[in-house]
């Protein structure tokens, strides 16, 4: 017996998710429904090194949620993950699957600081 319940989780997604755009490093876009969640500072969530040789680095990082229409597992960093206007890159990425189909992505967004281009002004 195989078990697909893409398309529900897919509508469920849109309906009680965000509408968050996918630009890709060609310049194509992407529209998805999905659920990104904030995951507040603890020991479970760093992923990457907190400091630099310049010093502290920023660790705002949120899960996604995503419909098994849109593949997160091929996306690099020079893909940019927008939503409610902010910018994010996915610095790990997952399939969720029952059997061998794919029932939705799941993944963890690291949120882009846009550095000031006036510092000293």
């Amino acid at each position: 017996m195989k078990i697909d319940m893409s398309d529900i989780i897919a509508g469920q997604l849109a309906k009680c998710g965000r509408t968050c755009t996918i630009t890709k490093a060609d310049g194509t876009v992407e529209t998805v429904g999905a659920v990104i969640q904030q995951v507040w500072r603890r020991l479970k969530s760093k992923f990457e090194s907190t400091t630099t040789r310049l010093g502290g680095a920023y660790t705002d990082y949120y899960l996604y949620y995503g419909p098994a229409g849109c593949d997160i597992t091929q996306l690099t960093q020079a893909d940019i993950f927008e939503s409610d206007g902010k910018k994010f890159y996915f610095v790990r990425s997952d399939r969720v699957l029952v059997g061998d189909t794919v029932q939705f992505y799941s993944g963890v967004l690291k949120l882009i600081y846009e550095g000031d281009s006036d510092v000293f002004g």
